[in-house]
């Protein structure tokens, strides 16, 4: 009977300890502020945020909601919204309207007529969009400002400050997260930021007489101009001294730095709300290795009598064990993609470019390999011992029985 329960004790051995593996890796590895700031670094993140950012804002700029769902269009028609019914049936209709679905090809084309006939055609100048300066920027326009006013070593500096602060917030450790812009502030109003404006107002058509003297007369005033064109070169040169004043004042509108989370943003205690939560989690992550661990203390009283039955008792379930870890790790780490594809890459939005959706592909896919990592060398530290306390039992010869004294006669 003591071996019967210490076989189940076994099995539930392995179960508990495979998840105890997990679950301290996830707690090791996840939530630990060195995993991300290594993502970060790894994927070269900060030298490739210019261009991501510069694609994102063209293609943010250019994108046509109304291409993609009519329903989600602005100032949308009660005279559509009956012709849709009308082309969609009712039922149909219900689920599109709230604008959470896309409609299917096929529907966009019955919706055709409707949308041509009643829904406003976009001119492109409404308020809503962006300035027309803007517009004339190109991505490695955007590239060249971005990276002039945000270099990699700012952005590094400021996003690993924000990690190590919002780790610590979760923790309980400080009250608010704050991210500085002093070094923004400091380009903004130095030659990074004359730099950059002038490569934006380069970008521009060229300014008649009368668009030049408005410019010029704003710029001398320390104020923004609301029209950007490009000048002469030698206008142009002559307004460095006043764009710089209008930057300076610019970044004197600045604050030193932006509080994104304050105490009630997670109700910011020990005993509840996010913090609290996370802590919650935090500990119970940590102590799972326990359960098993006691699991294996059962197993020992019950069945352990012999150095042989001890190697046997502990050495089988710790290399199951690490078996199904190793196995779990690489299997997750081959399954990445699969899951990626099927499950995430349909729910894009359309409206994120390919470098931004890449960027975050690649520092899921480190996360992962990191967490995966985790798994495996903790299953391999069961695994490899477990083995070879098996194959050692063999080798240990089991004590001999003691046989009982038979009186003499």
């Amino acid at each position: 009977m003591r071996k019967f329960f210490a076989v189940i004790l076994s099995i539930l051995f392995v179960v508990t300890m495979l998840a105890a593996i997990v679950l301290y890796n996830i707690d090791s590895r996840l939530l630990s502020a060195s995993t991300y700031k290594s993502a970060l670094a790894g994927q070269q993140v900060y030298a490739r945020i210019p261009r991501i950012l510069a694609e994102q804002l063209t293609v943010s700029m250019t994108f046509n909601p109304c291409a993609e769902n009519p329903f989600v269009c602005e100032n949308i028609t009660p005279e559509f919204k009956d012709c849709a019914a009308q082309k969609l049936g009712q039922e149909r209709f219900n689920i599109l309207a709230p604008g959470a679905e896309t409609p299917t090809e096929a529907e966009k084309q019955l919706l055709q007529p409707c949308v041509d006939q009643f829904l406003p055609q976009d001119t492109g100048e409404g308020a809503g969009g962006p300035p027309p300066f803007m517009q004339s920027l190109t991505a490695a326009d955007w590239e060249t400002i971005i990276a002039t006013l945000l270099p990699p070593d700012d952005l590094k500096m400021m996003a690993e400050s924000l990690i190590d602060q919002t780790f610590a917030y979760l923790n309980g450790q400080q009250d608010t997260v704050t991210v500085s812009l002093v070094p923004l502030k400091n380009r903004i109003s130095g030659q990074p930021g004359v730099d950059a404006l002038l490569g934006l107002i380069r970008a521009q058509p060229p300014c008649g007489e009368a668009e030049t003297d408005a410019m010029t007369t704003t710029l001398q005033g320390g104020s923004t101009p609301e029209i950007f064109c490009s000048p002469p070169e030698d206008k142009l040169q002559e307004l460095k001294p006043d764009i710089q004043n209008m930057l300076a004042n610019t970044a004197g509108t600045i604050p030193d730095e932006k509080v994104l989370l304050t105490p009630e943003s997670g109700e910011n205690s020990a005993s509840g709300g996010l913090v609290g939560a996370f802590r919650a989690a935090h500990l119970i992550l940590r102590l799972s290795p326990e359960v098993p661990l006691g699991i294996l203390l059962l197993i020992t009283l019950l069945a352990v009598r012999t150095p042989k039955s001890w190697l046997r008792w502990w050495g089988i379930p710790f290399f199951i064990t690490g078996l199904l870890a190793a196995a779990a790790a690489v299997l997750m780490s081959f399954t990445f993609e699969q899951v990626w594809i099927t499950l995430l890459a349909s729910r894009i939005p359309p409206y994120l470019s390919l470098g931004l959706v890449e960027l975050i592909r690649s520092l899921v896919r480190a996360v992962m390999r990191r967490l995966t990592a985790g798994i495996l060398v903790g299953g391999l530290l069961f695994a490899i011992p477990g083995l070879g306390m098996w194959i050692g039992s063999s080798f240990v010869k089991p004590e001999p029985e003691l046989q009982p004294e038979i009186p003499a006669p």
